[in-house]
This record gives structure tokens, C-alpha cells and sequence, in this order.
């Protein structure tokens, strides 16, 4: 299998969030305040969006994310995968990847995007 290509963390949440929040429903990507404390400090970091590789197994891609109340969970979450799945080979080479999708929270209202 080749080597996937190497980016950094903060890239990859970059482009994850360009590529996916128009999707209807997503509101934002979740970070919890200890998360957020640690990314302002420059201190390793869990984000909401993790690139796990694994040896024998194609890399899986973790979105920790804020879903609008009241959506149906399930379908956007297939849309966010579905997204992915046609956004990333072009955008950083992942051609084989299994993108994960948490639902850490649920919104009311959308707040305005991550910076």
C-alpha cells in the first residue's frame, strides 16, 4: 500500500472543514474547552479531526463534529463520509480512507465558522 502523504494536523482540519461545512446540518467542528486550551498553548492535541494510521489498514479519518438539532444524524453523516470520499483524493492523496463521523454535540443556531 503506499505511503500516505504526511500533513500536518492543522491543515487537515482546514480542509476537512472547506470540504464539508456546506453540507445542511453541520454546524461546526466540536472541541471541548480542554481541547481549545491546549491548541492556544501549543500543547499536543486530540482536534476534532484525526488522521489515525494503522499498519495492514487504510488510515481512518475522526470528525468530531456539532450537528444542527433536529436533522436527521444518520444521513448527514453519510453525506460528511460521501463528501470526503470524493473531496480528499484530490485535495491531499488519501485515496483510501475511512472516514469516521462523531456527533459530539447538537446546536440550536450556527454560529459562525472555526477560524
Amino acid at each position: 500500500m503506499p505511503e500516505s502523504p504526511s500533513i500536518t494536523p492543522d491543515v487537515l482540519t482546514t480542509i476537512v472543514w472547506d470540504a464539508i461545512k456546506s453540507i445542511p446540518g453541520v454546524v461546526e467542528l466540536h472541541r471541548n474547552p480542554i481541547q481549545a486550551l491546549t491548541e492556544r498553548v501549543g500543547a499536543e492535541r486530540r482536534g476534532p479531526v484525526r488522521l489515525v494510521e494503522q499498519e495492514n489498514a487504510p488510515p481512518t479519518l475522526e470528525l468530531h463534529l456539532v450537528l444542527a438539532f433536529g436533522v436527521r444524524l444518520p444521513i448527514v453523516a453519510e453525506e460528511v463520509r460521501h463528501t470526503l470520499a470524493r473531496f480528499l483524493p484530490a485535495a491531499v492523496g488519501l485515496t483510501d480512507v475511512h472516514v469516521r463521523v462523531v456527533v459530539d454535540d447538537l446546536a440550536e443556531s450556527v454560529p459562525p465558522p472555526p477560524p
